[in-house]
């Protein structure tokens, strides 16, 4: 597989049940490794230098994974701690990241409380 992904821009997989799709996202996001081969985002290699690309990279799995408890805040800020960002960087991207996917005004309710549109912005909201 040969395929270029760019900077600042959102990347979908298209293709038929077991194409691998869920595969190469699973070994590009340092879940699986890969058998052979090896790819590079950002110029750094899957196999040897993961930790520094999940700390620029984000996934948005299929289905939302939420804690239901959690507020909408309280998920941007979980994945952003995990990202190794500030507390004071951590203030600004909820604020920033809400305002992106119209969350804005949500920020105090709980994941449960959202309905599943709102929950999948969420889902969106932790990826970016």
């Amino acid at each position: 597989m040969s395929i270029n992904f760019y900077k600042n821009q959102i990347t979908g997989l298209l293709g038929h049940n077991g194409a691998g799709k869920t595969t190469t996202t699973f070994m590009l996001c340092g879940i699986y490794a890969p058998d052979d081969g090896t790819a590079y985002i950002l110029g750094n290699n899957i196999n040897t230098q993961m930790d520094k690309i999940q700390t620029n990279l984000g996934f948005c799995p299929q289905h939302d994974i939420l804690y239901d408890d959690l507020t909408v805040a309280e998920h941007i800020d979980l994945v952003a701690s995990i990202k190794g960002y500030t507390n004071a960087q951590i203030k600004d991207e909820i604020l920033t990241i809400s305002k992106l996917v119209g969350l804005e005004d949500h920020l105090e309710k709980k994941s449960k409380q959202l309905s599943g549109g709102m929950k999948r912005r969420l889902s969106v909201a932790m990826a970016v």
